[in-house]
């Protein structure tokens, strides 16, 4: 390549425009030492909307695509539209103009089904990798993360930041630009649910070991159908069947920040992988909510986790922690911001505990409010 570079300088008065394009950031090595002079596009405003769809392309150039796809969904249009949305759109450069993933939203119109197509084009196993070698926090994804420009754009051979592989490879991106002083800022989000499920599948799959995580991904109707019926002990053998296949040498490992962090972590990627839209810690004035699960029907699922960490009179133990955790749903208003939202008819809320290790699992649910008709 550093020949290759180095005979296009040559006949640079011959170029009009070379776009190179790859995942991460390699101008600074000595394969471009031929090549001196390239200009990274990326955080450039002027050049945020050339990768992708906008919003006005997508309307404009596949308003019959869109249609069709509402027929075959039998939905209408304007809710296919934001459907559309939710999935695929979502990166930005600049923290204000958003655009669609391309392969994924034609593979959509091609086969008239919502999917995880994006992580089909490639496996990320250098991210994989990564993760199993640092232990980095597996809900990174999840919360949102202020950094600066060089974080972005660094490349650091082997030392990675965990923020610059996630932002480089796709898996986060802009929210927020702003600007302190002469130093300009940038928080960072998932881009969509295409991401979050992508994320889930590998990092849950590859970080902790599940082979049949395939099997995993297909709970979603019985994981709902629990929650909506508030059948507590359905909801338990599904999270007990879900965690009983963690390998116990992960959760001996000290390193990945104590097994509360652990079942906190593993059921956010467990329900983000069958395909539950999920936040995790939503802030109230008083409080910080350890899960929230977005449903059908308009529903949402705001859960509480405990941990016991012995199993002497677990079922005694347990029953006073769950009261305990629903309690302190209601009392640190974790459900309030959820009653002023038009997508919302129904809250439920539920306490999880943890025993031993994963060793039982108890859960129980409540049916805390309903707007009213």
């Amino acid at each position: 390549l550093s020949s290759f570079y180095s005979m296009m300088k040559a006949y640079a008065e011959h170029l009009h425009f070379v776009f190179l394009t790859g995942v991460t950031r390699l101008s600074g090595l000595s394969v471009f030492s031929g090549l001196n002079n390239i200009t990274n596009l990326t955080l450039k405003d002027e050049f945020c909307d050339i990768c992708g769809y906008t919003q006005k392309e997508l309307e404009k150039y596949f308003d019959e695509h869109i249609k069709r796809l509402a027929k075959s969904e039998k939905s209408t249009f304007k809710k296919t539209l934001a459907d559309i949305k939710e999935w695929y759109d979502g990166y930005t450069w600049d923290g204000k103009t958003s655009v669609y993933n391309p392969y994924s939203t034609l593979m959509l119109f091609d086969n008239l089904r919502f999917g995880n197509y994006w992580s089909n084009t490639g496996s990320p196993s250098f991210l994989v990798d990564y993760f199993k070698r640092n232990d980095v926090s597996k809900n990174i994804i999840f919360e949102s993360k202020e950094v600066t420009a060089q974080t972005l754009e660094e490349y650091g051979g082997s030392e990675y930041s965990e923020y610059t592989l996630l932002f480089q490879a796709g898996y986060l991106t802009i929210d927020k630009k702003t600007k302190s002083g002469k130093v300009i800022k940038y928080e960072l989000c998932c881009p969509n649910l295409e991401v979050e499920y992508s994320y889930a599948f590998y990092v849950l799959s590859g970080t902790l070991n599940i082979d049949n995580y395939n099997t995993l991904t297909k709970l979603h109707n019985k994981i709902q159908n629990a929650m909506f019926n508030l059948d507590n002990e359905r909801l338990a053998d599904i999270f007990s069947y879900a965690f009983s296949i963690i390998p116990n040498e992960i959760i001996r490992r000290e390193k990945i920040g104590g097994t509360e962090f652990l079942y906190h972590t593993s059921l956010l990627l467990f329900l983000v992988g069958n395909t539950f839209k999920v936040n995790a810690g939503e802030s109230t004035r008083v409080g910080r909510s350890d899960i929230v699960i977005e449903c059908e029907k308009e529903t949402f699922v705001v859960a509480e986790l405990k941990y016991i960490n012995d199993a002497g009179k677990a079922n005694e133990r347990a029953a006073k922690s769950l009261d305990k955790a629903l309690t302190q749903i209601e009392k640190k208003k974790y459900c309030d911001k959820y009653k002023h939202r038009e997508d919302c008819k129904r809250i439920i809320t539920l306490a999880i505990v943890f025993v031993d290790k994963g060793a039982k699992i108890f859960c129980k649910l409540k049916d805390f409010w309903r707007r009213k008709i």
